[in-house]
């Protein structure tokens, strides 16, 4: 494995350096991808160029469009990490009210797969201990061993793991600069469960992948990898990759007067919708430029 990585400039973590056994909904899973940020930022491509960005993925996620393309959209916020926010039935905040504990705000519950700037994810690792301190304490109240909360004091709980809370505190708390567009982030279809949906065909996978990109992801999952899977799922991929879904820009009303949004549509039911230049039309929610749509009713979409 090492021989292939070398062969695109990647590298393994080292023996001495490689954290063992199940980190899932523990604070080791943080431990792991610090781990894992030390060693990308030793990595060099071929060409000699040190990574400017690191991306975190699973075995079951997969890229939804080309890489001159994920490039180029990363190029135009140098120096910016990319997070994405959780949908939970709960909100995913920010919070910045007195029952959050004070060191830990603005809270907020985003992805596992996220998009960190070297210099931050480097920043971060070298905190780990100072992080350490300040969150465990915070994240170590599981009914189950699956079951993990953020403690917000008195009797308060929000359910999420470790890795889901702490880097939107941390890059805001350090002036670290991120969006939380969902560019270069992995899009997760869940609806309404907290395990993703997983693809395990060549439809399926098209399907989820043309999702993703239809909310403006560079990443998808869940893809079923397994043997028996995973020729279908990369068949998938590679359609949807040269086969692009329609795009467009999400509209809201209270965009609508900000010049630099392309488009704007209201969000009542029964008002009527608007997009700013000719290539854009207004398309209801349940249309969604092609397919149904997991978005709330009353939502419109101005489709390219």
């Amino acid at each position: 494995l090492e021989a292939k990585l070398n062969t695109y400039g990647g590298r393994l973590v080292p023996t001495e350096n490689t954290l063992q056994g199940n980190p899932r909904w523990k604070w080791e899973m943080v431990q792991m991808m610090f781990a894992l940020y030390r060693t990308a930022g030793e990595v060099k491509a071929t060409n000699g160029c040190p990574p400017k960005w690191i991306h975190l993925v699973s075995e079951s996620c997969a890229p939804v469009r080309k890489c001159s393309k994920v490039h180029s959209r990363l190029a135009q916020r140098p120096g910016s990490s990319h997070l994405t926010f959780m949908q939970d039935p709960q909100g995913h905040g920010p919070w910045t009210g007195n029952e959050i504990p004070e060191e830990l705000r603005p809270a907020a519950h985003t992805s596992q797969w996220i998009t960190l700037a070297t210099t931050h994810a480097l920043a971060l690792a070298a905190a780990e201990e100072e992080l350490r301190l300040k969150w465990k304490p915070h994240l170590e109240h599981a009914e189950a061993p699956l079951v993990n909360y953020l403690d917000i004091g008195g009797h308060g709980r929000i359910f999420g793991a470790s890795e889901e809370w702490i880097f939107y505190t941390e890059l805001t708390q350090r002036s670290m600069p991120f969006d939380t567009n969902g560019l270069s982030a992995a899009w997760i279809c869940c609806h309404g469960e907290s395990h993703p949906n997983e693809a395990n065909d060549r439809d399926g996978t098209v399907d989820l992948c043309h999702r993703a990109q239809s909310e403006g992801f560079d990443f998808v999952r869940k893809l079923n990898v397994d043997v028996g899977h995973v020729g279908d799922v990369m068949s998938g991929i590679r359609y949807c990759i040269e086969t692009p879904l329609q795009t467009f820009t999400t509209c809201t009303k209270f965009e609508c007067s900000s010049p630099g949004n392309d488009c704007c549509a209201p969000r009542e039911i029964g008002e009527s919708a608007t997009c700013r230049g000719d290539d854009y039309t207004p398309v209801r929610w349940v249309e969604r430029c092609g397919g149904d749509s997991p978005f709330h009713e009353g939502e419109y979409r101005c489709c390219k």
